[in-house]
This record gives structure tokens, C-alpha cells and sequence, in this order.
């Protein structure tokens, strides 16, 4: 089995229930938990962005629609099956963008 991470950015339209929203991302995470390992969170706040080697300066960056803002990570066996269940996140229904990435071990 390989480990995804499913990358979610902050682009898509707002519901008119959120807690509905809420409801079927839940209802998403417990479904990938059956299947095995599975786990995710929103990402909340500014970010802090680091550059530099010797003396990073840091940068606050407020959180807008390019950026990620929260994740799940999935085990699946191919790259093919974790693209079928990326297709069925939630996000997709509200017109936003994923990122698919496998996790290097």
C-alpha cells in the first residue's frame, strides 16, 4: 500500500450550509477510514513562511484562494485507486482544487 496526501486548496465556493459541508467531509474521512488508514485537517490562519539559511526571515502570509488549507492523507493500492477516491472528496462539489501526492518512505 502507498500513502497520499490529498492537498486541498482554499478555492472553493463557499456552501450555503456549513454544516452540511462539515457533515459530508466527516462522512468522506470515516468512509477512507474503513478502507485503512486515513486521517486529515483544515488548515486555519496565517501562514508563517521561513526563507533564508543562515538567519530565516519570517514571513506572515494571510491565507487566500491559492493557498492549502487543509489536507487528508489515504493509503490506497496504485496510483489509480488513489486518484478514483480523490474524485469523491467533497471539495470537488464545491468547485475546488485537490492536489494529489504520494508520500515518499
Amino acid at each position: 500500500m502507498h500513502q497520499y496526501a490529498l492537498l486541498v486548496k482554499n478555492d472553493d465556493t463557499p456552501p450555503e450550509d456549513p454544516n452540511q459541508q462539515f457533515h459530508e467531509y466527516s462522512n468522506w474521512v470515516k468512509h477512507l477510514k474503513q478502507l485503512g488508514w486515513a486521517g486529515g485537517e483544515a488548515l486555519h490562519g496565517d501562514a508563517y513562511r521561513l526563507n533564508g539559511r543562515q538567519n530565516p526571515e519570517v514571513e506572515i502570509h494571510p491565507l487566500d484562494k491559492n493557498d492549502i488549507s487543509g489536507y487528508f492523507l489515504f493509503e490506497a493500492a496504485s496510483l489509480e485507486e488513489a486518484l478514483d477516491i480523490a474524485k469523491t472528496c467533497p471539495h470537488l462539489q464545491y468547485s475546488g482544487t485537490l492536489e494529489l501526492r504520494d508520500i515518499f518512505h
